[in-house]
Order: C-alpha cells, then structure tokens, then sequence
C-alpha cells in the first residue's frame, strides 16, 4: 500500500511517499521535490495562508488512491486529476479549511484568498 504526503517544514515543501506491508510498518520512503522552473506556491505565501487560518499541518485527502507517481509534477497532475482536496487543519482550533490542488498550486502564490 502507498501513502503520499504533502510535507512542510521551515525550508522547504515536498511530496513524501510511505510504502508500507500488510502490517502497515513502512518498509520504503521516498522524497520528491518540487522543479525550480515549475511556478510553484513560495513557501512562505503557503506558511502565512496556514498561519492567517490558524493551520498546523496540510492533510491531503484520498492521497493512496493515487497510482504510482514518479515526480512532483506527476503528483500534482494526478491529485487534480483525482479532485484530491487539501485541508489546512488546525487541532488547536479544532477547524479546517479545504483547497482543491489546483487552487493551492495556481492560486496561492498568487494572493488567491487576500
């Protein structure tokens, strides 16, 4: 079974993918990174969006009903392909606010929700 993740942290946004076996224990983990020339969301215009909506964590949804992804690139085509949503979610407020990909990828380094 594979798993993929969206993961932020300070510098950096990228793809993780968890295979795991039928006693779900991870057996594999791979990182994919975003392509400098893809026009990509700046990673702090997606840590203040997060922050103005009190976010902790991006959960992407349905995300193991993708098939195999090689790239960055291929897993965003598949995520809108397959109408994934991300949720910003935040326990602390105990609220979450869903995305399309496409409105997190094209959308949000452009001030979409300013």
């Amino acid at each position: 079974m594979k798993l993929y993740s969206l993961v932020l942290n300070d510098n950096n946004y990228f793809i993780k993918q968890y295979v795991k076996d039928n006693n779900a224990e991870i057996v594999k983990e791979q990182t994919y990174r975003p392509n400098e020339y893809f026009n990509y969301p700046n990673l702090e215009e997606i840590k203040m969006e997060m922050k103005n909506i009190g976010a902790e964590a991006l959960i992407l949804n349905d995300i193991h009903d993708l098939q195999d992804i090689n790239t960055f690139e291929e897993f965003i085509n598949q995520a809108e392909k397959n109408n994934i949503e991300v949720i910003f979610a935040s326990q602390k407020l105990k609220t979450s606010k869903k995305y399309t990909i496409r409105e997190l990828v094209f959308y949000l380094s452009r001030n979409f929700y300013n």
